[in-house]
């Protein structure tokens, strides 16, 4: 008997807190993703590096290195902050170009990536996140830099960073 207040909570709660199939619309901020052309030589990179050694780290921040000096660099301010977990690949900046952006990605979803041309000089980087939960109650993002290596690009070359996202929006 003492345990009937505890199942009545539980009854009600499976009947008026879940909606099973709830009325949802799916919200999309980049839906022009689709019309861009993947290069064929985008490869992501794993690369992890200390971000507490870097003191004008901010969401949104692109990064483009051309060069080792500017990569080894990253990597000796990570070794002078004791970085255990950190990753370096080999890269030869003779013949590709790293690009990277520090961005807030939630815990659900996949993340997609393009890098495309939109002329001889100017290129597009496009960060789309996609979650397809629903009546989700928990939200969580984390920052993290997304990472392509790329076929050697001119110095000249202008890149536009775009970071999108599609979800639904539902009424549970």
């Amino acid at each position: 008997m003492k345990y009937l207040p505890f199942f009545g909570f539980i009854i009600l709660l499976s009947i008026y807190g879940c909606n099973i199939d709830p009325d949802c619309v799916i919200e999309d901020t980049m839906p022009d993703y689709g019309l861009f052309n993947n290069r064929d030589d985008v490869e992501v990179q794993n690369i992890r590096f200390d971000v507490e050694a870097y003191d004008t780290l901010y969401n949104g921040l692109e990064l483009i290195i051309q060069d080792s000096a500017t990569y080894y660099g990253m990597k000796a301010k990570s070794q002078q902050a004791n970085c255990l977990n950190c990753n370096y690949p080999a890269i030869d900046f003779s013949q590709k170009t790293l690009i990277g952006r520090y961005t807030d990605i939630g815990c659900e979803g996949d993340i997609n990536i393009k890098f495309a041309d939109v002329s001889a000089d100017e290129s597009v980087f496009l960060l789309k996140f996609v979650d397809n939960t629903q009546c989700f109650l928990w939200d969580c993002v984390t920052l993290d830099f997304i990472w392509i290596l790329v076929d050697k690009i001119p110095t000249t070359t202008d890149i536009d960073f775009r970071v999108g996202k599609q979800f639904f929006v539902c009424e549970c």
